[in-house]
């Protein structure tokens, strides 16, 4: 009327003060003046009109799936969805298929589908679509310069005894298999995103079912192979040798199959395990510093990675598990970038460079001074074999006098003869300085200490890798030195003795982690670990 404006084209609504006009808001029509909500799986559309153009509530447009009036893009819920309704993709883009309501790549050559959930048909790695992460350290079997150290590792090469290795059943070869320890097992399958399913290692019940379905199936099943000396043409032979230097008593166990679940035995953690002997299916158990092939499985779900089923929706793994990035209605499968997943109590903690994790405590994962763990200025550190008068006193080079080194250690491969040594009054200097990721740091109390020796055995090079006193036990061997520590008590260097607050110690002694009080003498020669709280 020439003051202010009375009416918009079909699609759009007047400004707050009536000088002008703005799009309708999301979900309405507006139509002269007049605003209506659009309901159900319909959505605003303008249609042309021989009087004008109308704006109405239309069937939801192609691509889009539609809420209150709202329309969203297909793709946005489901990935690679080109058509769907509120519950379901209907149709896919160009270069993959629907399977199950999503939208897959042509995977029959690499996923078997068994009951309710999927499983690669080859060990990790030895696809180009079953890809290792970057995160997990490739080592070499055979290779004596190439030991486990950083925790995450898996074996390429010759895994299997070459006398007794084949490619019978399906032409999968038995005899260059890629193999992990547990650590990097769960790595691998936590961060496999292929068809955006929430992938996993297998539990127990899941990896029952393999069996069957490799004998008599060749390349259409899961062509595990077996430990045996036997060929047959029902499966490939890859019988176990003695060539991953790091892994637990560097057994190579191509036959063995990682499940997720752990158990209590005594005073360790095993892992359970299902492997193929001649053409039995049989379960055997392992610690997490041991190798085995890595299969990955993802049960069947029309929910997307990083959301779990919560009735009949999907709900976000984020909103129920902190820091989680995939997972199943009942634990976290996955972290977020910068959090890895604890290997028992399951929840994400945050990295700490050098630090393993211990029940709630990072632990660091070497003795302080040795791998790049600094020791302050304050305290004098001595090559071994010199005298030390001072009050802070530690000691590097050879302060073991019978030892595995790093590529004959039996589990991990953090060398058990030239560890730092230091007294009471250093170990708790140090510990005081150090500093990493902004934290404060102490040495631990003797009760904190309980698990120690259970996290060195069954997480092998993920765990704080204690050395023994004597040879033949699950930790690395380091006896004590009797006169390279000069100044220390006795002149002795004891790397296999960890101290602790109040002046005491424990140590590890042909396989018992026992403690001492060492009667307050503060001069003693021993490893020094540093602890802070665990952040999750």
């Amino acid at each position: 009327n020439g003051k202010e404006c009375k009416y918009c084209e079909a699609g759009y609504w007047p400004n707050s003060d009536s000088t002008g006009c703005v799009e309708c808001p999301e979900g309405y029509i507006c139509n002269n003046g007049i605003q209506v909500k659009c309901s159900g799986d319909t959505a605003p559309v303008i249609e042309e009109g021989v009087l004008g153009n109308n704006h109405v509530c239309a069937p939801c447009p192609s691509g889009l799936y539609c809420v209150d009036g709202v329309g969203k893009k297909c793709s946005e819920k489901w990935k690679d969805c080109a058509e769907c309704t509120v519950d379901a993709c209907t149709a896919c883009e160009g270069g993959t298929k629907l399977v199950d309501g999503k939208c897959s790549e042509s995977i029959e050559d690499i996923i078997l589908k068994i009951n309710d959930f999927y499983v690669t048909k080859y060990n990790m790695g030895d696809h180009s679509k079953l890809p290792i992460p970057s995160t997990v350290t490739m080592l070499t079997a055979g290779s004596s310069a190439d030991a486990c150290e950083s925790g995450k590792c898996c074996w390429q090469g010759t895994t299997a005894n070459a006398s007794y290795c084949d490619s019978n059943n399906g032409g999968y070869n038995g005899c260059t298999r890629i193999i992990c320890n547990r650590a990097a097992a769960q790595e691998i399958c936590a961060r496999f995103t292929l068809n955006d399913e929430n992938w996993r290692l297998p539990a127990t019940t899941e990896l029952i079912e393999f069996g069957s379905y490799t004998l008599g199936m060749a390349s259409e099943g899961l062509q595990l192979c077996s430990h045996t000396g036997t060929s047959s043409g029902n499966y490939a032979r890859c019988y176990s040798k003695s060539d991953c230097y790091g892994a637990y008593n560097r057994a190579c166990n191509p036959s063995y199959v990682w499940s997720r679940e752990n158990f209590t035995s005594g005073n360790f953690t095993i892992t359970y395990m299902y492997y193929l002997i001649s053409t039995s299916w049989k379960s055997i158990t392992l610690n997490g510093g041991g190798t085995g092939s890595v299969r990955c499985v993802a049960t069947v779900s029309d929910c997307t990675r990083g959301q779990y089923k919560n009735g009949t929706t999907c709900a976000s793994c984020s909103s129920k598990f902190t820091h989680c990035s995939a997972c199943t209605a009942s634990e976290c499968l996955a972290c977020d970038s910068g959090y890895e997943l604890h290997p028992y109590n399951k929840k994400c903690f945050k990295v700490v460079e050098d630090a393993v994790p211990v029940d709630n405590l990072y632990v660091t994962k070497y003795n302080m001074g040795d791998n790049g763990l600094p020791i302050p200025s304050t305290v004098l550190v001595m090559t071994v074999g010199t005298q030390c008068n001072a009050e802070k006193c530690c000691w590097k080079g050879q302060t073991s006098g019978g030892c595995q080194n790093k590529n004959s250690s039996n589990n991990g491969g953090y060398s058990g003869c030239t560890r730092t040594v230091c007294n009471w009054y250093a170990a708790n200097e140090i510990c005081k300085n150090y500093t990493a990721d902004g934290r404060t740091w102490r040495l631990p109390n003797y009760s904190e200490m309980n698990n120690w020796y259970n996290y060195t055995v069954s997480e092998g090079a993920s765990g704080p890798q204690l050395c023994d006193h004597y040879s033949g036990y699950p930790a690395t061997y380091c006896n004590y030195h009797d006169s390279n520590c000069r100044g220390a008590v006795g002149d002795d260097c004891y790397p296999s003795h960890v101290w602790a607050q109040s002046v005491h110690a424990r140590y590890l002694l042909g396989g018992s982690w026992g403690w001492s009080g060492y009667g307050n003498n503060y001069t003693y020669a021993f490893s020094v670990r540093c602890v802070t709280a665990i952040e999750y």
